[in-house]
């Protein structure tokens, strides 16, 4: 199988040949000889030619901000991580998205462990362990099933014991561990 550089080499090889063909070679065309030399004229890029962002990346960098730019019309397709499939990197980064993988969307998640080790994503999905998250492009909010956890319990001191034979300072601090109270006090509990 062919890398994108590849198969890039040869759509400018074949862009060059499709120039050639129109009598494009002559440096002293006329002004609108020349427009009809343009890789658009010969059919080579898209005719929706989309303007370059503000902050653009590294497809755009050449046009100046808010100027067209001309990408290839191949199909090469890239999906970014908003889960929007685009025709080719030059368009998606045209059009200021940020590209996740090669590909039509979703992107392939990663070969991940069949262990169950609850993670909860900042968008409040549970999610089966921290791989299958990171597949997702979900940031991991806390460990364990959704939700998380408040993370403020009052600096009381009134011991409880978990039933993983853990002493938590109290029991809001013992439930943001996501540990079940065996007992009140400290660890062990009394028969």
């Amino acid at each position: 199988m062919k890398g994108p550089r590849a198969v890039l080499v040869g759509i400018l090889a074949l862009l060059a040949v499709a120039l050639a063909r129109q009598g494009c070679n002559d440096h002293d065309l006329s002004s609108l000889e020349a427009a009809n030399c343009s890789p658009l004229a010969a059919g080579l890029v898209e005719d929706k030619i989309v303007k370059k962002p503000k902050y653009p990346s590294q497809a755009s960098l050449d046009a100046p901000i808010g100027e067209a730019v001309a990408c290839p019309f191949i199909y090469l397709p890239v999906c970014d991580t908003s889960n929007k499939t685009h025709p080719n990197t030059c368009v998606g980064e045209a059009e200021g998205a940020t590209i996740a993988c090669e590909g039509e969307c979703p992107c392939p998640v990663a070969s991940c462990a069949a262990i169950y080790a609850p993670v909860c994503g900042t968008n409040n999905i549970t999610y089966g362990n921290a791989c299958v998250a990171e597949g997702a492009r979900a940031e991991v909010a806390c460990q364990g099933e959704c939700p998380c956890p408040v993370a403020s319990c009052a600096a009381i001191y009134a011991p409880v014991c978990g039933t993983n034979n853990v002493t938590y300072g109290n029991e809001c601090i013992a439930q943001g561990a996501r540990a079940e109270v065996a007992c009140k006090g400290e660890c062990p509990c009394d028969p």
